[in-house]
């Protein structure tokens, strides 16, 4: 994990990037880097559904206390469940579309949770970047001060075919 100390104007984060437990529904369970997508691995061709697992590990430091904790996906392709220690927490659809979720119930500073995000939609045409190649996409941990009023953007997005 990035413990890398941030100047004050920084947010606090620690990137969830590296390896992480994955279990591809009807294949042995293996590890996979994050952020990748198993569709570039030939070993997972055909794999449309999987599940990203891995301990996280909370800094007991005074920057993690008395803050909401949230999770940051920079993307995930295409719909996706998050639960920690085997609680569901949200849903997402939306591929690239970036969304966080709120893990403060179990992020104690000092503490550890299993972070899980049940994927489907691997298989589909990836979506490519202005310089023409798939996009990665990064996970951070991150705590925020709470705040009383706070506008929270919907943990789910549609497409536009499906607004009505």
């Amino acid at each position: 994990m990035d413990h890398t100390a941030r100047p004050m104007n920084q947010r606090t984060s620690i990137s969830l990037n590296g390896k992480w437990d994955f279990k591809p529904h009807g294949r042995p369970a293996s590890a996979i880097d994050v952020p990748d997508f198993w569709d570039a691995h030939p070993e997972f061709s055909g794999v449309d559904r999987a599940v990203y697992e891995r301990d996280i590990v909370v800094p007991d430091a005074e920057e993690w206390r008395s803050k909401i904790v949230r999770v940051e996906f920079e993307g995930v392709n295409f719909l996706a469940a998050v639960s920690a220690d085997g609680r569901p927490l949200a849903r997402h659809v939306g591929g690239w579309i970036p969304f966080d979720v709120d893990v403060t119930p179990f992020a104690r500073p000092g503490g550890k949770f299993r972070l899980a995000v049940e994927v489907e939609g691997g298989n589909r045409e990836p979506i490519v970047d202005a310089a023409g190649g798939p996009r990665w996409a990064d996970r951070l941990l991150r705590p925020q001060e709470p705040v009383g009023n706070r506008l929270r953007c919907p943990a789910q997005s549609l497409r536009r075919d499906e607004r009505a």
